[in-house]
């Protein structure tokens, strides 16, 4: 009897032990846990303090270029306003055109015409991205191709193909819309075309818009 006594008292000792290592171990994996979960929550708060901090540079950049390319008129405060939601503005972005202008961000080699869907995407998201604090804009990235459709990249950010036959199909999308929001005063709302192409820039600035190049666009982002 004594015997048995001692086996199962030398049973519960080691569970004990054991049962003792257990929590150790417990409590250094909740001590891993916290310290994993500070970490996250300060990379969280860092990414989101970043987010912020680019959409404000954003929008000063957007401002500024604006207002060095009107000469800091009325059209670079309107799109000011529509940058901080008070008021609308339309931004058409001349897609193939700026993208072969931002050729060494987006890693094309230099003098190959073809640009695949990758690209598309990576370039629509980048300039969702960049919109997507500045809920009065509305952007439209339109594209050459042979049939229309229409893909939205965010509430704000669409990309258009264009549809048709022939060359430079896009750019008579960008005109036409120019032409359906040009008023006696100027575009209605204000409208901003982006492309390097000169005979498009050329309708574009006839019907009021103000134009950057793929370049300065580029920087603003």
């Amino acid at each position: 009897m004594a015997r048995s006594v001692e086996i199962v008292e030398k049973q519960l000792k080691s569970a004990n032990e054991r049962i003792a290592i257990l929590r150790a171990s417990l409590k250094e994996a909740e001590r891993s846990l916290r310290q994993k979960t500070d970490e996250l929550d300060r990379i969280v708060a860092e990414l989101k303090r970043e987010k912020t901090q680019r959409a404000e540079r954003v929008s000063l950049a957007l401002e500024a270029a604006l207002a060095k390319r009107s000469g800091g008129t009325e059209v670079s405060a309107t799109l000011s306003d529509g940058g901080m939601g008070t008021s609308a503005t339309l931004w058409l972005v001349d897609g193939y055109n700026t993208l072969c202008g931002l050729a060494s961000r987006y890693n094309r080699p230099t003098g190959n015409p073809v640009i695949d869907s990758k690209e598309r995407r990576r370039f629509a998201t980048d300039i969702a991205r960049m919109f997507e604090h500045r809920p009065a804009v509305r952007v439209s990235i339109v594209f050459d191709a042979p049939t229309h459709s229409e893909v939205a990249v965010s509430p704000n950010v669409r990309i258009i193909y264009s549809g048709g036959t022939g060359e430079h199909r896009a750019d008579k999308v960008l005109v036409d819309a120019l032409r359906f929001y040009h008023g006696e005063e100027g575009p209605q709302p204000p409208c901003v075309l982006v492309s390097d192409d000169a005979k498009l820039r050329d309708a574009a600035s006839r019907l009021g818009a103000t134009l950057l190049t793929a370049k300065q666009f580029g920087q603003l982002s």
